[in-house]
């Protein structure tokens, strides 16, 4: 009996680490150098640039240039600090995102804040998924 309790309780924490890792993974890591200086962050973590700094992902980053890094990695960043919400919607026929999420264009439709400043259609699926 005490050795099913026992098992019971030991597979419920692996369960429970299990969660909490695949939920510290949805926010991307945050940089853990100094930045002064370091703008071009792909002159280093380009793939195969200097061992044994990490390369982007080459899957999840392809067209990305310096200037996004930062909108992910940066511990102010609202990717750390808030999350990015997830659409509520179909994204099928829908590529054109700022047709609808611009300042003033279709009330009640969340308008892009401040934040998103110069980003473009191509750049909102990086953090926006698709909700369930």
């Amino acid at each position: 009996m005490n050795r099913s309790i026992l098992s019971l309780i030991g597979f419920f924490c692996v369960l429970t680490f299990a969660a909490g890792s695949l939920g510290a993974q949805e926010k991307p890591p945050v940089t853990t150098h100094d930045l002064e200086g370091k703008e071009a962050c792909l002159m280093c973590h380009a793939p195969e640039i200097m061992p044994p700094v990490p390369d982007v992902p080459p899957e999840t980053h392809a067209g990305r240039a310096n200037e996004t890094c930062q909108w992910c990695h940066a511990a102010d960043s609202p990717m750390q600090t808030t999350g990015a919400s997830k659409t509520s919607h179909d994204l099928e026929g829908k590529e054109a995102c700022l047709m609808c999420h611009a300042p003033g264009v279709m009330p009640p439709v969340p308008d892009a804040p401040e934040s998103h400043e110069g980003r473009a259609d191509e750049t909102c699926l990086w953090c926006h998924t698709k909700a369930g």
